[in-house]
């Protein structure tokens, strides 16, 4: 397996199948981030620059 992007964690369930898993704050800030660019009204410096005023 591979390096977990940011804002994830690499896991192993109880059947020992990996899967990724979102991390608790990085995860909240990169899937805030992945919504609002689906939405397709910001570009992505503009969701950049709107994140870093929320932190």
């Amino acid at each position: 397996m591979g390096t977990a992007p940011i804002g994830y964690a690499n896991k192993v369930n109880e059947n020992g199948k990996k899967y990724i898993a979102p991390k608790d704050i990085q995860g909240d800030i990169m899937r805030w981030a992945f919504e609002e660019l689906s939405r397709s009204q910001l570009n992505t410096e503009q969701v950049w620059k709107k994140q870093r005023k929320r932190v």
